[in-house]
């Protein structure tokens, strides 16, 4: 997913810009957390796709399901579903957070019927600049472009904004703008909100605080490889930069101003808030990964960044091929003959296949003498399609299931005698 505003959002461009490993964390989320009717209406797209009858299509496992969506072109309607579900289930903290630096009234961050006509102006800023400092930007912009898709014209003033600045990056970088109109809150009640966490010494090697900062991280769903690089991004300029917005406001310090005194904890509170929350997660993560990296630098943190990159994607991969065998291994498992017999040939790879099915599930990772065998599952459920290939594509079929699963079954495909359920 990449941190980039849109002049024109839809929901349909929203989700052509974003990576297929996350799109199938979305779909996989929606199945688990939506609505019956949202499931309904779902499970009715997936009939009319595959013309296969509902009941069938309901028995699929989540990540089955999750797999098909992602094999069509979805409506806008699916796909609002489905980004909405994601929020609710994983970022109602970011919601509230940015919807209370608005000051919109809200009921379980849905916002209230009797709202405004547009977005507070005054305020998009500073509630912008609430979450951009405190969740990755990916996130933030994501949540950005489904606001503005969902209702263009009560989010006009969030649209404008950010054009203006040209991104969330620059909004990031912006001097910190406090919106003293919020409903009750004065403006030393919003500085202390922002600066109230200076008032104890963060220590970067303290264990104590260390090992529950990284209790947190275990427990949060944004703590993540991801979430780690775009904090990495952030907080490298942020300290190149630090000694020059420093220097500039020490000199107004100097003509005491109380206001800009406090600007300055403000500068270096949240950088080291910010810096210590990442090399807390950082560590955590390269734990996890079994490595030992030293990290007190951030050129260590770069360096480590691109080893458990490597990591993440040899994981990434392993999984994404496993999810496309193991529903390869589903669609054999369906299959029927079409004169509803106990067809044994098939009734025997069947079997093979739940076999199978089981043996991924718990090994990690594949098997290279398992490649034959996948190979011909996948030309079985190749050949009961109606867009076979070519007809070398057919022959080669043809010969991986008659060398692993025997000539009756293979002839019976050929043959169009085995097909998916209707």
């Amino acid at each position: 997913m990449t941190a980039r505003p849109s002049s024109h959002r839809t929901f349909r461009t929203i989700w052509a810009n974003l990576e297929p490993p996350f799109k199938l964390e979305l779909t996989t989320i929606f199945w688990k957390a939506c609505n019956k009717w949202q499931r309904a209406a779902a499970l009715d797209f997936l009939s009319k796709q595959y013309k296969t009858r509902r009941q069938t299509i309901s028995q699929w496992s989540t990540d089955r399901l999750g797999q098909k969506l992602l094999q069509t072109t979805l409506p806008e309607s699916l796909i609002s579903d489905i980004l909405r579900n994601y929020f609710f289930a994983r970022l109602r903290d970011l919601m509230k957070d940015f919807l209370d630096s608005l000051g919109i009234s809200h009921q379980e961050c849905i916002v209230s019927d009797n709202a405004n006509e547009t977005a507070p102006r005054g305020r998009v800023r500073y509630a912008a600049q609430v979450v951009v400092r405190k969740y990755p930007l990916d996130t933030v912009q994501l949540y950005c472009d489904i606001l503005i898709a969902t209702d263009p014209h009560y989010w006009e003033p969030l649209e404008e904004m950010l054009a203006g600045v040209g991104s969330l990056q620059a909004v990031q970088a912006l001097p910190f703008e406090l919106a003293s109109d919020v409903p009750g809150k004065s403006e030393d009640d919003l500085t202390t909100a922002v600066t109230g966490e200076l008032l104890t010494p963060i220590a970067l090697e303290d264990t104590e605080s260390t090992e529950q900062a990284a209790a947190d991280v275990e427990k949060d769903d944004k703590s993540t490889l991801q979430t780690l690089e775009e904090e990495f991004l952030q907080l490298k300029p942020r300290m190149e930069g630090l000694g020059t917005e420093l220097r500039s406001l020490g000199a107004l310090v100097e003509c005491g101003t109380f206001v800009d005194a406090t600007r300055m904890a403000q500068v270096l509170g949240t950088f080291a808030v910010d810096l210590n929350q990442f090399l807390v997660g950082l560590r955590q993560c390269v734990a996890e990964a079994g490595l030992q990296i030293p990290i007190a630098s951030l050129a260590e943190a770069e360096s480590a960044l691109k080893e458990l990159n490597e990591v993440d994607k040899r994981t990434r991969d392993e999984a994404d091929k496993k999810a496309r065998i193991l529903a390869v291994l589903d669609d054999v498992i369906d299959l029927r003959h079409v004169d509803g017999i106990q067809f044994l040939p098939l009734l025997e790879c069947q079997q093979r296949a739940r076999v199978v099915q089981d043996e991924l599930k718990t090994t990690t990772p594949l098997r290279p003498e398992m490649s034959e065998e996948l190979e011909a599952f996948s030309g079985l459920v190749a050949m009961v399609m109606p867009d076979v290939g070519t007809a070398s594509d057919e022959e080669k079929y043809f010969e991986k299931i008659t060398t692993r699963f025997g000539p009756k079954i293979a002839y019976a495909v050929l043959r169009k005698k085995i097909e998916q359920p209707s």
